[in-house]
Protein backbone atom coordinates (compact mmCIF):
# COMPACT_ATOMS: atom_id res chain seq x y z
CA UNK A 1 0.00 0.00 0.00
CA UNK A 2 1.12 3.54 -0.64
CA UNK A 3 0.84 6.61 1.53
CA UNK A 4 0.51 6.68 5.30
CA UNK A 5 -2.94 5.09 5.62
CA UNK A 6 -2.74 1.47 6.64
CA UNK A 7 -4.64 -1.54 5.47
CA UNK A 8 -7.44 -2.45 7.93
CA UNK A 9 -7.79 -6.09 6.86
CA UNK A 10 -6.23 -8.68 4.56
CA UNK A 11 -7.60 -8.96 1.05
CA UNK A 12 -6.56 -12.57 0.57
CA UNK A 13 -6.60 -13.89 -2.98
CA UNK A 14 -7.83 -11.16 -5.34
CA UNK A 15 -9.85 -11.76 -8.49
CA UNK A 16 -11.91 -9.68 -10.88
CA UNK A 17 -14.64 -10.71 -13.26
CA UNK A 18 -14.10 -10.28 -17.00
CA UNK A 19 -16.92 -7.75 -17.26
CA UNK A 20 -15.44 -5.64 -14.48
CA UNK A 21 -11.94 -5.83 -15.93
CA UNK A 22 -13.30 -4.60 -19.27
CA UNK A 23 -15.23 -1.76 -17.61
CA UNK A 24 -12.21 -0.61 -15.59
CA UNK A 25 -9.98 -0.76 -18.67
CA UNK A 26 -12.52 1.23 -20.71
CA UNK A 27 -12.56 3.96 -18.03
CA UNK A 28 -8.81 3.71 -17.39
CA UNK A 29 -9.30 2.86 -13.71
CA UNK A 30 -6.54 0.88 -12.03
CA UNK A 31 -8.16 -1.91 -9.98
CA UNK A 32 -5.34 -1.54 -7.43
CA UNK A 33 -6.73 1.90 -6.56
CA UNK A 34 -10.13 0.36 -5.74
CA UNK A 35 -8.49 -2.40 -3.70
CA UNK A 36 -6.44 0.13 -1.77
CA UNK A 37 -9.49 2.28 -1.01
CA UNK A 38 -11.46 -0.80 0.07
CA UNK A 39 -8.73 -2.17 2.36
CA UNK A 40 -8.26 1.24 3.99
CA UNK A 41 -11.94 1.67 4.90
CA UNK A 42 -13.07 3.97 2.08
CA UNK A 43 -16.34 2.16 1.38
CA UNK A 44 -17.26 4.38 -1.57
CA UNK A 45 -20.92 4.83 -2.42
CA UNK A 46 -22.66 3.01 0.47
CA UNK A 47 -25.47 3.97 2.84
CA UNK A 48 -24.47 4.78 6.41
CA UNK A 49 -25.92 1.53 7.74
CA UNK A 50 -23.74 -0.45 5.32
CA UNK A 51 -20.68 1.58 6.31
CA UNK A 52 -21.32 0.76 9.95
CA UNK A 53 -21.79 -2.92 9.09
CA UNK A 54 -18.40 -2.91 7.36
CA UNK A 55 -16.75 -1.28 10.39
CA UNK A 56 -18.15 -4.07 12.60
CA UNK A 57 -17.27 -6.75 10.05
CA UNK A 58 -13.57 -5.88 10.23
CA UNK A 59 -13.35 -6.96 13.88
CA UNK A 60 -15.78 -9.86 13.40
CA UNK A 61 -13.97 -11.21 10.34
CA UNK A 62 -17.11 -11.23 8.22
CA UNK A 63 -18.23 -10.07 4.75
CA UNK A 64 -17.02 -6.56 3.72
CA UNK A 65 -18.50 -4.66 0.76
CA UNK A 66 -17.44 -1.45 -0.97
CA UNK A 67 -19.21 0.13 -3.94
CA UNK A 68 -17.64 2.58 -6.35
CA UNK A 69 -19.11 4.51 -9.29
CA UNK A 70 -17.28 3.98 -12.56
CA UNK A 71 -18.97 6.07 -15.24
CA UNK A 72 -22.65 5.18 -15.05
CA UNK A 73 -21.93 1.78 -13.46
CA UNK A 74 -21.34 0.54 -9.93
CA UNK A 75 -18.47 -1.78 -9.14
CA UNK A 76 -18.43 -3.84 -5.97
CA UNK A 77 -15.34 -4.93 -4.09
CA UNK A 78 -16.26 -7.84 -1.84
CA UNK A 79 -13.99 -9.39 0.79
CA UNK A 80 -15.00 -12.71 2.29
CA UNK A 81 -12.47 -13.38 5.08
CA UNK A 82 -13.75 -16.91 5.72
CA UNK A 83 -12.84 -17.77 2.12
CA UNK A 84 -9.68 -15.64 2.06
CA UNK A 85 -10.85 -13.85 -1.07
CA UNK A 86 -11.61 -10.41 -2.45
CA UNK A 87 -13.50 -10.08 -5.72
CA UNK A 88 -14.07 -7.02 -7.91
CA UNK A 89 -17.39 -7.46 -9.67
CA UNK A 90 -20.53 -5.84 -11.00
CA UNK A 91 -23.51 -6.05 -8.60
CA UNK A 92 -25.47 -8.29 -10.98
CA UNK A 93 -22.62 -10.82 -10.90
CA UNK A 94 -22.95 -11.48 -7.16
Amino acid sequence: MTGTTRQLFELGQVAGTQATQALLARHRVDPCVLLERHSQGDWGDLAEVDRQANDLAISAGSFILSAYRIGTHRVWVVTEPALGTTTIMLPQEY
